[in-house]
């Protein structure tokens, strides 16, 4: 029920995302303090906005099957950055898109103190999945 009302709430965007350089996950994260405009596309995973072109080739392409992840792939590589960015360094989902779309360099900043919470959940996925969580870079204090 959540999800359907922040679908209801999010801006829906009607054109394809444009190729740019850096790719934003999350656009909680401070990006235009970083870098310029011009530069950086920003995939929103909060439901703030969904992007309608994307979700249709992702829905021809993969069906509804896993769509949470193929929309990402999709986006991804509609925008086919070289970098791909966050300042959300606590989100397990970021650290799983190079088993998504492996090009781009992945790259995540801290911005805060940590508990255990998030290193206990990726312990999880871990031992659940057998799959290790990937980044190039982390920046952290």
């Amino acid at each position: 029920m959540l999800t359907i009302l922040k679908l209801i709430k999010a801006k829906w965007v009607f054109k394809k995302p444009s190729k740019k350089k850096i790719l934003i996950y999350d656009g909680v994260t401070q990006a235009e303090f970083i870098f310029s405009k011009k530069n950086y596309e920003i995939l929103h995973v909060r439901y703030e906005s969904i992007n309608l072109y994307v979700a249709c080739t992702t829905l021809l392409t993969f069906g509804i099957k896993n769509f949470k992840n193929n929309y990402k792939k999709v986006f991804m590589m509609f925008v086919l950055p070289i970098v791909v960015y966050t300042g959300i360094d606590n989100n397990p989902a970021f650290y799983k898109l190079k088993d998504i779309y492996n090009l781009p360099i992945y790259i995540s900043a801290q911005f805060g103190m940590r508990s255990n919470e998030f290193y206990n959940e990726c312990k999880q996925y871990i031992k659940k999945k057998r799959k290790k969580i990937k980044t190039n870079h982390i920046f952290v204090f």
